[in-house]
């Protein structure tokens, strides 16, 4: 979700890409059911828990968590047109690089067809 407001994303796009990928686990999970020589010889864990978290450890947690998210958000905000400029400037520095080069090159051409044309003059 964040992503999609960065991004600009709309939606639809990602709920498709949800639905893409629910399939693609579906289909893993039914690949794995049916292969016969797979063992599973422990298939869960369990251990005693000793201590629960509170409720309000929780809450401080998804609080500082939010606030990580602001802040993330806030640095996106800020780098992502610095980021664009400087791609920006650097597209126009390659334009004007290549431009030189063709105009070089253009250049070069012109000056061997005229040795050429003098040189097909003189025949």
């Amino acid at each position: 979700m964040i992503l999609a407001e960065i991004t600009g994303i709309e939606s639809a796009s990602m709920i498709c890409c949800m639905v893409f990928g629910a399939i693609g686990t579906l289909v893993g999970i039914v690949s794995l059911f049916r292969k016969q020589d797979v063992a599973v010889e422990q298939p869960l864990s369990v251990e005693l828990v000793e201590q629960f978290v509170t409720k309000e450890d929780f809450k401080d947690e998804v609080s500082r968590l939010n606030k990580d998210v602001v802040q993330v958000r806030e640095i996106l905000r800020t780098e992502i047109p610095e980021m664009e400029r400087r791609i920006m400037a650097a597209d126009e520095i390659r334009s004007v690089k290549t431009h030189e080069r063709i105009n070089l090159v253009q250049g070069e051409i012109q000056h061997l067809s005229g040795l050429v044309e003098q040189l097909l003059k003189r025949k």
